[in-house]
């Protein structure tokens, strides 16, 4: 919600009580305040008890004498090195790397200004993915499940990190690198037809512009664990019952799939889905969503499942015999040559079982397609 130009110059007023003010520009503390741009307000030493300035823009606000103040009423702000609070009120310190840090109902999220090499800046956003334990791939008495996702192991998650919130969107990878290669163009989009090799070339180069950055691919242990979020099914949203080839409705909800992708699709170039057997929906051509339209999993991550693949970097192997148990990259030195890599998640053209938060292909390092894109991680010290 949006302050008027009058409430902005009154609440920005130096050294002034801010409740008081706030009365007298006739707002509503319980609801005036909601996702409001408060940047840079000097909050005083009033009382701000009963204020709800969740979702707010807090940037260089100054908390710190304000009496009455709770972490609830902060949910989902945003803060920068430059706001002032009373230590763990709005979350942990913001790292160097990021450009405002806040959060909400999923936990602490930080965003990035990716400059452009021509136009705006491009904001992304990424959610702490906290050290854990879990249980990575699937039972075999799993619906859908192939031999390669076995055997289930246990891998431990030391080391807490940074990941992409959604998929690398168009505008973030034509503000890198300048050209864009998706079939399904819109700025909003996961990028698509992206190999290995590219996506490497693109992490060199934001990782250049933004010294401290230092973005990788997630490994696939680290993905399969932000894409369970805690959860032990067969997706994050529960159990997997299998209607038709291309029809799980518990996916619905949370994924762009070959059961429903073509249903609300807008483009002219979709693929042509008229023959695809056992659809959840009826559609005659499909193809990717913008981003972050289903709902999230519990850690606040949008089409972990579905909308596009994503690569990791572990070599394949067709089973889990010996794999790392501490979450790291399976990469093998041994291993010469273009050897394929792990591809997750399943895309908006899949059957219902490749979305599975187990599920796993292989493709080689060159390899891409209309189904095909990546998110990023950062590792926190």
């Amino acid at each position: 919600m949006s302050l008027t130009a009058t409430a902005q110059a009154i609440l920005r007023a130096r050294d002034a009580d801010f409740a008081a003010l706030a009365r007298l520009a006739g707002l509503d503390p319980k609801r005036h305040f909601r996702g409001a741009d408060l940047r840079g307000v000097e909050f005083g030493n009033d009382d701000l008890s009963g204020f709800d300035f969740r979702d707010a823009d807090l940037s260089g606000a100054n908390l710190l004498r304000a009496r009455g103040v709770e972490p609830a009423m902060f949910l989902g702000c945003r803060f920068n090195a430059a706001t002032r609070a009373p230590p763990g009120l709005l979350g942990p310190a913001k790292p160097d790397w990021a450009d405002t840090i806040g959060r909400d109902d999923y936990g602490v999220f930080v965003t990035i200004q990716v400059p452009a090499l021509r136009g705006k800046p491009v904001t992304q956003l990424l959610r702490w993915i906290p050290p854990g334990r879990f249980t990575m791939g699937s039972p075999k008495n799993e619906p859908g499940r192939y031999p390669h996702e076995g055997p289930a192991h246990e891998v431990t998650i030391g080391q807490g990190f940074w990941l992409f919130d959604t998929p690398c969107t168009q505008a973030l990878w034509r503000a890198v690198m300048g050209k864009n290669p998706s079939r399904f163009k819109s700025a909003d989009r996961p990028v698509e037809t992206v190999s290995f090799n590219r996506v490497q070339t693109f992490l060199t180069r934001i990782n250049r512009a933004m010294p401290g950055l230092d973005l990788i691919l997630p490994s696939e242990a680290q993905w399969e664990y932000a894409c369970r979020a805690r959860t032990k099914a067969a997706t994050y949203a529960g159990p997997m019952v299998i209607v038709g080839e291309r029809n799980a409705p518990v996916l619905d909800a949370i994924a762009w799939y070959g059961g429903n992708s073509g249903y609300v699709f807008e483009l002219k170039n979709g693929r042509n889905s008229s023959g695809w057997p056992g659809k959840q929906y009826p559609h005659d051509r499909a193809g990717t969503l913008p981003v972050a339209l289903k709902a999230p999993n519990p850690w606040g991550l949008y089409d972990t499942l579905g909308n596009v693949w994503e690569w990791c970097p572990d070599h394949w192997h067709d089973r889990y015999a010996d794999a790392p148990i501490d979450g790291s990259a399976w990469v093998d030195p041994s291993r010469s040559g273009a050897v394929g890599r792990v591809i997750r998640g399943g895309s908006w053209f899949n059957d219902a079982p490749s979305l599975r938060s187990a599920s796993r292909i292989a493709g080689h390092p060159t390899y891409c397609d209309d189904d095909l894109g990546f998110r990023c991680a950062r590792v926190q010290a």
